[in-house]
């Protein structure tokens, strides 16, 4: 396994700082480093299933969370403190920092979680896999409220600061994608999916003149597609 330690330098100087764990931090490969919103702590994920929180003057280590599983992933939301941790088992974690414990466990992806993005007011994680799905798990009641396919998996999604659009990009695709959150002009109903929910394929937005037609002087090309779409289309859910 590599030995891997970290070593800080000031960016603006270029003077080195010190180093974190010594002589190792993580006896696997890192997979992400976050820093909270006042630089007090440095956490650590690493393929060892070792999550490992730092103090950021001292550059020592404070606590280390273990999972079952090789941490993928992090994301973190500085605001609300809350770090999205997903996990070769394809689980996805969610530890208040604060606390530094595990505050939400989700399960229902079945491959390789591919990318993962917080609502700016951190009461949604969306989530994107390698099993073509698109999930929006709801942090407060800890459920699934919207699931969806596409034909072409997800690699890397995005919310907008006022999380009106859901940016995506997917495998074999060179287009960008934004998916528009009904929630904000319309009547969308946010109750939990049912434990044996199946979730449809939503085609992915096409270019042409179609949309133009539908977003009169909105230029669409190749590289840039859009569609009205929603986060939570209650009208799939087979209740």
């Amino acid at each position: 396994m590599p030995m891997v330690m970290w070593i800080c330098f000031n960016i603006q100087s270029g003077i080195h700082r010190g180093c974190l764990g010594t002589p190792k931090a993580h006896s696997g490969h890192v997979r992400g480093v976050a820093i909270d919103s006042l630089n007090q702590q440095v956490i650590t994920a690493g393929a060892d299933c070792n999550l490992k929180f730092w103090n950021f003057k001292a550059r020592k280590l404070l606590h280390t969370l273990t999972f079952e599983s090789a941490i993928t992933q992090i994301l973190l939301h500085r605001d609300s403190s809350l770090l999205a941790v997903s996990l070769d088992d394809f689980e996805i974690h969610v530890v208040d920092i604060d606390m530094r414990r595990i505050v939400r466990i989700f399960r229902g992806h079945t491959n390789r979680v591919t990318d993962m993005t917080f609502s700016p007011d951190s009461r949604w994680l969306i989530t994107a896999s390698m099993d073509s799905s698109v999930r929006t798990w709801n942090l407060p009641a800890a459920r699934l409220i919207d699931c969806f396919l596409v034909e072409s998996p997800v690699t890397s999604l995005a919310m907008s600061p006022i999380a009106d659009f859901l940016v995506t990009t997917h495998v074999d695709d060179l287009g960008v994608y934004l998916w528009s959150n009904k929630t904000l002009y319309d009547d969308v109903s946010l109750i939990p999916l049912p434990a044996n929910y199946q979730p449809i394929v939503e085609r992915l937005p096409g270019t042409g003149t179609e949309l133009d037609e539908e977003f009169g002087d909105v230029k669409e090309t190749a590289n840039y597609k859009r569609r009205r779409y929603t986060l939570c289309c209650r009208q799939h859910c087979k209740l």
